[in-house]
């Protein structure tokens, strides 16, 4: 499947938040500088108050002719596998294809139930298409979109143990990912809100927001066949969902000093 996502964090060079003279949010050409990263993180406050902010928006949609938000407090754990040479058979074409030097990694998600199991929910290979980076001077939060390529590996038929590469010299270096998320899903859009533990590091805060690959799809061949679609209003949806978040900032936020520009 494809995944349209958005994430909310600041673009960096050289240990600081890049900086452009522009007043208005902008695309930055991905050749322009090698040096910039996008960290896709957000402070423990920032992350309060957007809880608190789309809690009160759950509330805010069951109110008469609203169409209602939904959600659901999850506790996952991901971990990451090099795949084994039937990992690699098992992937489609399509990402086989565009794996490039670097090899995909197998992310198995494990959920943590209030029964005490934990059932592996997700066998994840992922592929990166294209990413698309947008800075934004009047807030705190500039954007990164993303388009990937994901397949899901858990099937009756593949067994774990048979997609994990036994090479010392293949395993991936990365830590588990003990993850306490709130995702919202409202209309094609879905927002998740995510504290990431790692062992050995400081707990992290995400902000991703998702749209509905497969009804876009569905919406972009009724606009090539001339016929009504309401391709449009999804991407402006996505965009405007986007926009939004990106200027929602705390108090605390809009009283910080800039951060000086990027030499």
């Amino acid at each position: 499947m494809v995944e349209i996502e958005a994430k909310f964090g600041t673009l960096m060079r050289d240990g600081e938040r890049y900086q452009l003279p522009v007043l208005n949010a902008c695309v930055i050409n991905p050749q322009a500088n090698s040096r910039l990263h996008f960290e896709s993180t957000m402070s423990v406050l920032e992350h309060k108050s957007a809880n608190e902010f789309l809690n009160e928006t759950i509330k805010q949609s069951m109110l008469p002719g609203r169409v209602k938000m939904n959600y659901v407090h999850l506790y996952e754990t991901d971990s990451f596998y090099a795949l084994s040479d039937a990992g690699q058979q098992a992937l489609p074409r399509s990402i086989q294809q565009r794996q490039g030097t670097r090899k995909p990694r197998l992310r198995v998600t494990r959920r943590h139930a209030k029964d005490g199991s934990n059932a592996i929910v997700a066998r994840i290979v992922k592929v990166s298409i294209a990413n698309l980076h947008i800075y934004n001077p009047g807030d705190n939060f500039d954007c990164r979109i993303s388009i990937n390529l994901e397949v899901n590996l858990d099937r009756p038929d593949l067994d774990l143990d048979s997609l994990i590469s036994q090479d010392p010299q293949q395993q991936v270096q990365e830590v588990d990912r003990k993850k306490d998320r709130v995702a919202y899903k409202h209309l094609a859009y879905s927002i998740d809100l995510t504290k990431v533990e790692r062992q050995g590091l400081e707990a992290s805060h995400e902000l991703e927001l998702e749209v509905d690959s497969t009804l876009l799809r569905e919406q972009l061949e009724l606009l090539g066949q001339g016929r009504d679609n309401a391709f449009g209003d999804i991407v402006g949806g996505f965009w405007d969902n986007a926009v939004f978040l990106m200027d929602k900032r705390t108090q605390q936020n809009q009283a910080a000093p800039r951060p000086s520009a990027a030499a």
